[in-house]
């Protein structure tokens, strides 16, 4: 008999990204489904479809976990393994032995072949995903998996899988703002200890991220934000309100799912939430961000007083 162990509903994307993943077991078998929440999305998992065969060219020795198509959606074996973090602790090991190992983990997940890298060239594609951006000159990937996060990455017996593929574009993007994304769903993560210790521009500092191209990969991430989420998450905030209409089948399956969850139930929730207030905070910080660049490159003297107080500031967590 099969069991429902743990569902994800992605309903706080716009309907045509709303992906339902489920891990069930069959037996010692267990597997993940990934399913169309609406007939919008359904052409989501034939995205997917197509990321896995240009994953799988792009990369070098990273495997690309396969799927089987089913009727009830798209079908992954559940790999066991360690993450490429396993047993970091964000709240007390020194910084640089935590910059030390996110650099090598760094340096795993950014597996492409050179095939796949060139000089950023603009698109139509890359204009229309992110509007009023210009990375001219950057180094880019022909292929990018945008979510190439730690926690998608599992290391088997010294073999790396990817195991999500959802958002993987082939037109040019630059490879800086992909590890602008690892670093900052990582720094966001762990900002209740890790955030503590550090802000998360010296943290970038201290990973040989150029600092000064924040303001341009912060309003990159707001516009992919924007993108899956809608404009200022706009189905984050629907979701909370609409009323949803759902078969009987749907509501039985949906009842079952949060049955066999409920001593996860408060937990989801509690994520749920830390994830809207982590993408505002995101969205609010570059809007900041790039606010007080503005200001500094129009006023110079306001600019030597935001880097002097931040001088003095540093100095005084110093002592």
């Amino acid at each position: 008999m099969k069991e429902v162990l743990y569902t994800k509903y992605n309903s706080l994307r716009k309907p045509e990204f709303q992906i339902k993943t489920s891990i069930l077991a069959d037996g010692d078998n267990r597997y993940v489904i990934k399913q169309a929440m609406n007939d919008k999305a359904k052409l989501k998992l034939q995205t997917m479809k197509e990321n896995h065969k240009l994953l799988s060219d792009a990369y070098k020795d990273i495997k690309v976990i396969p799927y089987i198509e089913t009727e009830d959606g798209l079908k992954f074996e559940f790999i066991k393994g360690k993450s490429l973090l396993d047993g970091v602790d964000f709240a007390h090991e020194s910084i640089d032995d935590i910059v030390d190992k996110v650099k090598k983990a760094l340096d795993i997940v950014l597996d492409i072949d050179d095939r796949y890298i060139e000089e950023f060239k603009m698109s139509d594609e890359f204009s229309r995903l992110f509007p009023d951006c210009n990375p001219e000159g950057e180094k880019s990937y022909k292929i990018a998996n945008i979510d190439s996060i730690f926690s998608n990455f599992v290391n088997v017996d010294g073999e790396i899988w990817c195991i999500d593929y959802e958002w993987v574009l082939d037109f040019d993007v630059p490879v800086d703002f992909v590890i602008y994304r690892i670093l900052s769903s990582l720094y966001t993560d762990n900002e209740r200890t890790f955030g503590k210790r550090i802000c998360f521009e010296d943290f970038c500092a201290k990973v040989s991220f150029p600092v000064d191209r924040l303001p341009l990969y912060q309003n990159m991430g707001k516009c992919f934000n924007d993108y899956i989420y809608g404009d200022d998450l706009k189905y984050i905030y629907v979701n909370n309100y609409a009323k949803k209409n759902i078969t009987i089948n749907e509501l039985n399956e949906e009842l079952f799912s949060k049955e066999q969850n409920i001593n996860n139930l408060q937990a989801h929730i509690q994520a749920r939430e830390q994830h809207i207030k982590n993408l505002e905070a995101e969205n609010n910080g570059q809007a900041l961000y790039i606010k007080k660049v503005k200001k500094a490159m129009k006023n110079p003297f306001y600019g030597a007083k935001v880097i002097v107080k931040k001088s003095y500031n540093k100095l005084r967590k110093s002592k």
